[in-house]
């Protein structure tokens, strides 16, 4: 009896820390398959996936809730709907082929449209799971995954094949497939009867990439996109001289493209071609008459250019008229309308002298005139130079398929100039003559001067070698060398106006002391004409003034003034001073004479002028070109019945200027 209690106690105890044990494993395992559970729903929610199951024998589903890492049981009224109809009755078949053992494994796909209205694709990967290898099936797991960029990729992928069988295949364009060693793999019909060959013709020949570029030195493993127009004699096939068909000269237009691998390795080339000698005959048919073309626009653009410019050149207007609206349009080209203006408006613009005759030619279209009419207008609009514009108008009859007059068309042009230049013309034919008759006068007073000191130079030699007395003998010499020097300053006169006018005369600066040299300038110019009761004055603002000048020229100029001065002045005085102001030298040579009229100022610097009362008139024109030489000016002026001064200006930098008094000193008699 105590055996037995001992040994229900022991079994009792046993069976305590059993279910102790048992308990304690029970909830580590539920721990673990929490923590299993936990990772799996990570997984499923990393990978956007669903899990499900199907216990085989209770016929019911387990849900996987991926929020709550748990498993939920549902009935299969409440599995059905998560799925649509058709879907979950796919789904039944698919679980009822598994069971039956007809397949492990089963994929089915579904589109499901969300909530927002976008279209989702589905993999259901259906697997029986066992105890055992060999035993029944008792459950059937199934992940759900989202497939949609999967899917959209896959028909991508589906498309851009049906593409390229679909242009592989294609008729218009010769295609061919070469593998990873160059060699032909694939031809289109196309390229079959292009090449007059057949695929295993193509690969028996042993046809590769070197055949179809032809270009020495190709590379096929390592190229990148070929393009070639290529002309050739004959096929590939007559290339290795084992063609049947035979070809005249082909243009075939090229493109070989290589894919490679990540390695860069060739895997494969894709060559497309085209016999295109029909289209580069038409091409060149169609470039030869696109030429044509071209070269017959060009001719007609310069046409129309050449005429644009005769327009701009000649000033001439193409004008409308338009009887509905009484408008003119005015065309500064052929296409370029310049203005448009109503008739009444045109008539402002329309001096009164030729208002008769504008009026008459609107008049004149307003009643449909057939015949053409012109005139010369004047206008009022001024131009540059104060002319106004002086217009030649020409209108002629526009006629319309009912041979009706629908309007007038006319040019209109611009001779303003060449009424400006007629004018100038005549004025200059007037200038010419009037310089012809100078000129006449020149050379009768030259002939004058020369013949009368030639005939006295002539007549006193000749008494010189007739009987005189030692008296007269002094007289004719005396006589002679005067005639003689006064023929020499003529001539040099002359000379030194000729040579001015050639441009045969040097400036050459030089420093020199102008308050040193006036005196002897004056005094020269003075010495020949000096007369009694005249004062001879020359007036030095500066006791020395340096500055780099040409003496020589202008010692001419002022020696020429006061020759003149001194020859014009009877009583009075003649001065001559200078002044320096702002970088210009100016000298000038006051005399007291009978003056200049303001007729005489206009031409007497003009070489033929003979303005001065005395002498030939070469001094002024002489001394007018040497100041334009030296870069200076000469000016005139003069009061009639009294004095008349004449200033010469150059610009010059002093090099040393010493200002003094001005002391008037009288040059001595020559």
């Amino acid at each position: 009896m105590i055996a037995i209690v001992v040994i229900c106690i022991l079994t009792i105890i046993l069976l305590t820390l059993y279910r102790r044990d048992y308990k304690r494993r029970l909830r580590q395992k539920e721990i673990e398959v929490d923590k299993c559970n936990k990772e799996l729903a990570t997984l499923l929610q990393q990978g956007h996936m669903l899990l499900w199951i199907y216990d085989i024998t209770t016929g019911t589903y387990g849900w996987m809730d991926d929020v709550r890492a748990q498993m939920k049981t549902l009935q299969p009224k409440d599995f059905a709907a998560r799925y649509p109809q058709k879907v979950f009755q796919h789904i039944n078949l698919a679980i009822q082929e598994l069971i039956r053992g007809e397949v492990e494994t089963k994929t089915l796909r579904f589109a499901r449209t969300t909530k927002e209205g976008t279209k989702r694709y589905y993999a259901l990967d259906m697997s029986v799971v066992r105890h055992h290898q060999h035993s029944t099936p008792h459950m059937i797991a199934v992940f759900q995954n989202d497939i949609t960029e999967v899917y959209r990729r896959e028909m991508r992928d589906k498309e851009a094949r049906e593409r390229y069988e679909s242009v592989f295949n294609s008729a218009m364009v010769d295609m061919v497939y070469y593998d990873a060693q160059g060699h032909v793999n694939n031809m289109n019909k196309r390229a079959c009867e292009t090449f007059g060959m057949d695929l295993e013709t193509a690969k028996r020949l042993g046809i590769s990439l070197e055949t179809a570029v032809n270009e020495p030195g190709f590379d096929h493993h390592n190229f990148d996109t070929f393009h070639a127009t290529q002309f050739r004699e004959s096929t590939l096939a007559e290339t290795h001289a084992k063609s049947e068909k035979l070809q005249d000269k082909m243009c075939y237009e090229l493109q070989v493209t290589p894919v490679y691998n990540a390695r860069h390795r060739l895997v494969c080339a894709y060559g497309s071609g085209l016999d295109v000698t029909e289209t580069a005959d038409t091409c060149y048919a169609m470039q030869e008459a696109i030429r044509k073309t071209q070269e017959a626009n060009e001719a007609l653009a310069n046409y129309v250019r050449n005429i644009d410019f005769a327009m701009k050149v000649g000033g001439i207007r193409i004008v409308e008229y338009s009887l509905d609206k009484r408008t003119l349009t005015i065309y500064k080209g052929t296409n370029t309308v310049q203005m448009t203006i109503t008739a009444e408006r045109a008539m402002h613009f329309v001096d009164d002298t030729s208002r008769n005759i504008v009026q008459h030619m609107f008049d004149s279209m307003d009643n449909h005139t057939s015949n053409p009419f012109n005139g010369q207008v004047k206008t009022n609009i001024p131009q540059p130079g104060g002319q106004t514009l002086h217009l030649y108008i020409y209108f002629m009859p526009t006629y319309n398929r009912q041979k009706e007059i629908s309007g007038y068309f006319g040019m209109m042009r611009d001779f303003t100039e060449a009424k400006l230049m007629e004018r100038q013309l005549a004025n200059a034919t007037i200038r010419a003559r009037q310089e012809e008759t100078q000129k006449n006068n020149f050379m009768r007073n030259m002939s004058f001067e020369i013949r009368t000191l030639l005939n006295g130079v002539v007549g006193f030699a000749d008494l010189f070698q007739q009987e005189h007395s030692a008296d007269d003998e002094n007289v004719y010499i005396d006589q002679l060398k005067d005639n003689g020097a006064r023929l020499l300053d003529l001539v040099n006169g002359i000379l030194l106006l000729s040579r001015l006018n050639a441009g045969m005369i040097e400036s050459v600066p030089r420093h020199a002391d102008l308050a040193l040299m006036l005196d002897n300038w004056c005094e020269a110019g003075y010495g020949e004409h000096w007369k009694e009761g005249v004062k001879y004055i020359v007036e030095h603002p500066y006791e020395h003034f340096v500055a780099d000048i040409d003496t020589i020229n202008l010692g001419i100029v002022v020696t020429q003034l006061c020759s003149n001065g001194a020859r014009l002045t009877h009583k009075g005085c003649v001065r001559t001073y200078y002044n320096y102001a702002d970088g210009q030298l100016s000298i000038s040579v006051e005399s007291h004479g009978k003056g200049l009229t303001p007729k005489q100022l206009e031409s007497i610097f003009e070489h033929f002028g003979g303005a001065m009362e005395t002498g030939t008139g070469l001094s002024l024109p002489i001394c007018h070109g040497i100041m334009e030489l030296l870069g200076g000016s000469i000016d005139v002026k003069s009061v009639v019945g009294h004095e008349t001064t004449i200033t010469v200006t150059l610009p010059c930098q002093p090099v040393e200027m010493v200002p003094s008094e001005p002391q008037p000193s009288n040059p001595k008699k020559s």
